[in-house]
């Protein structure tokens, strides 16, 4: 169909603002690149209206030919360009917008059509946005030479670049051993003479030492403290693994025995806070969830599933033998983190109002790291605790009441020979000690109501 046009730049031998008449599909494309406006009624003359059937003037038909070809060798150097600048401008909503299904035909006729659907991404037209998505999908291709998708057509020449070292996740394990009773020995056996003492009321206290008053001229009665013995025999804890000579010999991130040496030295701390915490004797060390002087605090009637509140704590402090407290630290799993940054008491007054355990107005989200402390004493966490809501959950505990038997240092052995018909080598790490302490049962308070020790945990609450 011809129809009238308006030149916004010269073409052939019109001028800008000429008034001329061409077939609309030509046109497109030069509408689109900013040669030519549609021209409206008001700016044509009654000598330049033409009939539909009018073809262009062969001079014009040239021009237009050539301007044509001119703009179209332009936009294809630049089409993608256009077309990655045009994806990555997101369009901005159109509330009630509904996009019809795409046709299965060609999306575009002419890149002209193209870019005025780039323009009007722009926009925010969201039917114009599905049509360049559409039309990258259909023209993405396999590369057509060389390419680093397939090895074989040029990947291989890639080099790949390693990490100078083997990642992994931070670690700091606590070191409980080291708050312990620390005695180094050279034999396997330690016997530990103690106080046989397991109540205050008189008669029993300090062993059996009683004091009393005498009257004039009375004899006095004898008392002596009474001894038991507690005994440390030392276990070995152990970590043994092979590697190939091999391996040690080509190992080129970082030398293999000192990344075998690492990793069982971590692992052997591991297990040394397991003992202290939950070793079960016999062949074993006898951690703090198995000391004879254990005490258990009734939960509250308070707490649910896995929760535990600030009357448990008290209780739990209470019970603790009062000269332990110097030294006193609580253990617990890092999920009990959650409870106390929450945690509240009920005012003493007895109303509803309550108020955060930990002084919420002193310390809040944008602290570097939440005080723990409880009752002034340090919170340790330790990930090898029981679930939160099982016993031993969280612990406190007096860690110098446990006595560990040692030999000092930590064995570590390379051997080639039992494993040298296949050309390996074998790593092996270990320390010899034992945990035992000196209190055989807790100790009962002068008229037997409360028991004292320097091991507490909470009721299970259930998970």
């Amino acid at each position: 169909m011809i129809c009238a046009y308006i030149l916004n730049e010269a073409l052939g031998n019109n001028e800008a603002g000429d008034v001329i008449h061409m077939d609309s599909e030509k046109a497109e494309a030069l509408v689109a690149a900013g040669t030519l406006t549609e021209a409206k009624a008001e700016d044509l003359k009654p000598d330049e209206e033409q009939p539909e059937h009018q073809e262009e003037a062969p001079e014009q038909n040239a021009a237009l030919t050539r301007a044509v070809d001119r703009i179209s060798r332009q936009l294809e150097t630049s089409v993608a360009n256009t077309m990655a600048k045009a994806l990555a401008n997101k369009p901005r909503t159109v509330p009630n917008v509904t996009v019809p299904a795409e046709p299965k035909q060609d999306v575009y006729k002419c890149v002209g059509q193209m870019l005025k659907d780039s323009w009007l991404v722009t926009k925010g037209d969201q039917r114009a946005a599905n049509r360049l998505q559409e039309y990258g999908r259909r023209i993405k291709v396999d590369p057509l030479g060389a390419n680093e998708t397939d090895n074989a057509e040029g990947g291989y020449a890639v080099k790949p670049e390693w990490a100078d070292k083997i990642w992994d996740k931070a670690r700091d394990y606590p070191r409980l051993l080291e708050k312990t009773e620390r005695i180094p020995i050279s034999g396997d056996t330690f016997n530990i003479p103690a106080l046989n003492e397991t109540s205050l009321a008189n008669g029993s206290r300090h062993g059996g030492v009683l004091g009393y008053w005498l009257a004039e001229g009375n004899p006095a009665t004898s008392s002596y403290p009474a001894l038991t013995q507690v005994q440390a025999v030392i276990q070995t804890n152990v970590v043994f693994a092979y590697a190939t000579l091999q391996l040690l010999q080509d190992s080129n991130i970082e030398p293999f025995d000192r990344f075998i040496s690492r990793y069982a030295g971590l692992e052997l701390v591991w297990q040394e806070n397991q003992a202290v915490t939950a070793g079960a004797g016999t062949t074993q060390p006898v951690g703090i969830l198995n000391q004879p002087a254990l005490i258990t605090v009734t939960k509250s009637s308070n707490d649910t599933n896995a929760m535990f509140g600030f009357d448990d704590l008290a209780k739990m402090y209470r019970s603790l033998y009062a000269p332990s407290r110097a030294n006193a630290v609580w253990l617990v799993n890092p999920e009990a983190y959650n409870v106390l940054a929450q945690m509240t008491f009920v005012n003493l007054a007895g109303t509803v109002t309550t108020y955060p355990a930990f002084g919420g107005v002193s310390y809040n989200a944008q602290d570097d790291k939440f005080p723990l402390r409880i009752f002034g004493k340090p919170v340790i966490e330790w990930q090898g605790l029981p679930q939160l809501g099982n016993v031993g959950d969280i612990i406190l505990t007096d860690l110098s009441q446990l006595v560990t038997a040692e030999k000092p240092q930590l064995f570590a052995d390379v051997s080639n020979d039992y494993a040298f018909n296949t050309l390996q080598v074998a790593f092996r790490f270990y320390r010899r000690y034992d945990i035992r302490s000196p209190w055989t049962a807790a100790l009962s308070s002068v008229d037997g109501h409360y028991s004292y020790s320097p091991f507490i945990v909470l009721q299970g609450r259930g998970t």
